[in-house]
């Protein structure tokens, strides 16, 4: 006997997306107050019973076609069970707590785990209880700073335009007009920091180095703003002046500082990210119209 064809899944849209996301944090967050309780069934019951009220209103024609609770006799949602409201087919596979005891016992590793396909598109797991999971990461729950192209498109012809609206030729720049001369400098730091932008809002970047950038973006994007002001310093930017090779390394730098400012923030998710961002650019741009040296 063959397997009913699966049902292609075509892009799930947005709405969807955020609202299957949104699904699966919502059992994340439910068992919060349990986590260190040492009740186990608690903790599996209340992942169950938030999941399970956030698919009943998705637009979709849903079926859980795996729910591993069977195997330890846990609350589950459970194989065959229809959720949504009407809408594509979907099938889902689902752990709305995988490693219960973790959490149960205070400890970390605990995750709630989703996964969607078309209809008929699981292999049938049979007896099988388990699968091997891939844990991918996102910023947090707001999202990326740069989500879609033409928001990319937007912050680039933003920093293209303030690029050629305060920098002149390098050469043109004379002591008398030092403080323009930041102000380019500034400019620079700006294109850089929609580069970043645009470079850590990517969801591949976001998978593959998230997981690593968290605990260091805040600092890198304090830190990578601090050091072009520090290199803006009179006693300091004097000697880099003097040598256009130097001069040239530095406005260099400066751009790279911003793209490390940038790609730092889109670490730090939507709201966060943006907001250090445009500290970033303002306090750099409050720096170089006050040098006067």
């Amino acid at each position: 006997m063959t397997s009913p064809a699966p049902t292609p899944l075509d892009d799930l849209g947005d709405a969807l997306a955020h609202a299957l996301r949104d699904a699966t944090a919502a059992a994340a967050a439910s068992v919060v107050p349990l986590v260190g309780s040492g009740d186990g069934m608690a903790v599996d019951g209340t992942a169950v019973d938030a999941l399970r009220a956030a698919l009943a209103v998705i637009a979709v024609d849903g079926r859980v076609v795996a729910g591993e609770g069977e195997k330890d006799e846990a609350p589950m949602l459970a194989p065959g069970e229809r959720f949504g409201t009407g809408g594509p087919a979907l099938d889902l596979a689902v752990d709305p707590v995988d490693g219960t005891r973790l959490a149960a016992s205070g400890r970390d590793g605990a995750m709630a785990v989703l996964a969607v396909s078309g209809r008929n598109g699981f292999a049938d797991l049979g007896p099988a209880h388990y699968l091997a999971k891939q844990v991918t990461w996102l910023p947090d729950a707001a999202g990326l700073p740069i989500e879609r192209p033409a928001y990319a498109i937007a912050a680039l012809v933003a920093a293209l335009l303030a690029l050629v609206a305060l920098v002149p030729q390098v050469t043109d720049a004379v002591v008398d007009n030092t403080r323009y001369h930041h102000l380019q400098h500034a400019a620079a730091f700006f294109l850089g920091v929609m580069l970043g932008l645009v470079l850590g809002s990517s969801p591949d970047t976001a998978r593959r180095l998230g997981q690593r950038l968290p605990g260091v973006a805040l600092t890198l994007a304090i830190a990578a703003p601090v050091a072009m002001m520090l290199l803006m310093t009179p006693d300091i930017y004097a000697s880099i002046e003097k040598n256009s090779a130097v001069h040239l390394a530095f406005h260099l730098g400066i751009v790279a500082l911003g793209i490390v400012t940038g790609f730092a923030a889109a670490g730090l998710g939507r709201v966060a990210g943006t907001f250090v961002a445009l500290l970033a650019i303002g306090m750099a741009l409050m720096y170089a119209a006050g040098v006067t040296g």
